[in-house]
């Protein structure tokens, strides 16, 4: 008799344990189905695109078809942002393997692997890029809450570190600043710096420095929109500018011949962070007024021009621009209360895409790497898949019950 209440209780536990398993797949597979639409398909066709089966990001449109620790940072966190943990820990894998050197207690990421002269494959740049590491910190912080996996967390705390010990800098008569990345034999003795004005979006810095409770963070977040500031003399955001002590410790921002002085392909991701933070950080206001110069410059022919001088203000190329540009400018038109303009961009990036992806574009198709990223990241945030709350932690619509999605003026 005892034998067989055993068994019946076995029985009745199985039972249970199936049936709740089954719902709990169930209701994830509705929670997948109701999520389902444009970002979705643009995820899965960037995958088709992009990504191998090991997990590492193709930018095609490069001579080496290299991957970079940009791109995997971003690949992984789009895989967040639509519920694909099997994707995020596929990019995670190669990227521990094949940039940190699997070593993530010394080694920040190479920035660039690729194919080498002697046609073999491998790391290609061993220095780093300190966007990339923001990203990837923050990407493993936020999955480690969200998905509940301690070890992304602890992995991510050890790139804090490694950014803290090696990529902070002290701008003398300025304050502290993050450097654009590690490099193995730089100099001790500088007396210039590079800063790249679209490497610190607000929102990574806030939710890591809320993580990390301490001064350091804060003043470099303190820092950031008068770098942007400096770099945006005309009101567009430079790809690049240097800092540097004249005479007399007298502090300047400037340009280098050997970097030039326009916006253009780093700098558009200045507008597509600020449109991304929340509106009540205390900084945001002052970025999207720093950067206003787009406003007119969009109005000559309904989009982004594709190079600007930043020293002057004067329009390289108008001729063409990129779809992932529209994207990226389209959360930064709502933040500031022209949606009509957003809007405008949207549907331009909405029909490139698709131009894109006709059959006969799908040689060229694949050269568009950074557009499609930039079109995750905007048109995610416009749709409302995701956005950052106030102290930077990622909420995304597929947490909610019938996936709701946000609405973006908050």
């Amino acid at each position: 008799m005892n034998k067989n209440f055993k068994y019946f209780f076995f029985c009745i536990s199985l039972c249970f344990f199936l049936n709740n398993n089954t719902a709990l797949a169930a209701e994830s597979n509705s929670s997948n189905l109701e999520c389902s639409g444009n970002q979705l398909d643009l995820w899965e066709h960037y995958k088709k695109m992009f990504m191998q089966d090991d997990g590492r990001i193709i930018d095609y449109a490069t001579p080496i078809e290299h991957s970079t620790s940009e791109g995997q940072s971003y690949a992984m966190m789009f895989a967040l942002i639509n519920n694909d943990p099997e994707s995020f820990q596929k990019v995670w894998n190669w990227t521990i393997a094949n940039l940190f050197d699997n070593d993530l207690n010394n080694n920040l990421p190479a920035w660039q692997w690729g194919k080498k002269p002697d046609n073999t494959w491998g790391v290609t740049d061993y220095n780093s890029a300190s966007d990339a590491d923001l990203w990837f910190a923050y990407a493993l912080l936020e999955a480690g809450r969200i998905w509940k996996n301690k070890s992304y967390t602890t992995q991510g705390l050890q790139i804090i570190s490694l950014i803290e010990n090696r990529e902070f800098i002290d701008l003398p008569n300025f304050g502290k600043m993050i450097s654009t990345g590690y490099i193995k034999k730089a100099s001790l003795n500088k007396t210039k710096w590079s800063l790249n004005p679209s490497y610190y979006p607000l929102p990574l810095l806030r939710r890591i420095a809320f993580e990390r409770n301490n001064l350091q963070w804060d003043e470099i977040i303190s820092n950031v929109p008068k770098v942007i500031k400096e770099g945006s003399p005309q009101k567009f955001p430079a790809d690049w500018i240097y800092y540097k002590l004249n005479e007399g410790d007298i502090p300047e921002f400037y340009f280098d011949p050997s970097r030039g002085q326009k916006s253009s392909f780093d700098a558009i991701r200045v507008y597509l962070w600020a449109g991304l933070t929340h509106p009540d950080d205390p900084f945001r206001r002052d970025i999207l007024l720093s950067i206003s110069g787009i406003v007119k410059a969009i109005a000559i022919k309904g989009y982004v021009p594709e190079k600007i001088d930043a020293l002057t203000g004067e329009i390289i190329n108008n001729s063409y621009s990129p779809f992932g540009f529209s994207a990226a400018v389209a959360p930064y038109f709502y933040a500031i209360g022209k949606k009509e303009i957003a809007q405008a961009q949207i549907n331009r990036t909405n029909l490139m895409i698709r131009k894109s992806q006709s059959s006969e574009n799908i040689n060229t198709n694949k050269l568009r790497y950074y557009d499609y990223s930039l079109s995750l990241f905007g048109l995610g945030f416009t749709e409302g898949y995701y956005r950052f709350n106030l102290n930077g932690f990622l909420e995304t619509a597929w947490m909610h019950k019938n996936c709701a999605k946000f609405d973006i003026s908050y």
